[in-house]
């Protein structure tokens, strides 16, 4: 998974989520991916500053990762890009 950011003048901050079907075949798969990955984001909104605007981008191999591991990896991104206090 990788992450890209953007500042924004904008008040709060807005996340987007994308799953190819190079992750998996399947839709409801990749909208598991997606729910996870929303909710990995929701649990840090607190801590992230305003103006930003990030993109999460699921990698291969992520389908067969357990939702906690999924919200560990997204912690430890926005942690690394300084977007988190």
């Amino acid at each position: 998974m990788f992450l890209k950011l953007l500042k924004n003048n904008l008040g709060a901050s807005r996340f987007s989520f994308v799953v190819g079907q190079k992750v998996s075949k399947k839709a409801n798969v990749r909208n598991k991916i997606k729910r996870s990955m929303r909710a990995a984001v929701r649990k840090e909104l607190s801590r992230i500053g305003p103006g930003f605007d990030g993109v999460l981008v699921a990698t291969k191999g992520l389908e067969s990762k357990a939702r906690r591991e999924t919200e560990k990896t997204v912690k430890q991104l926005l942690r690394k890009s300084g977007v988190c206090r």
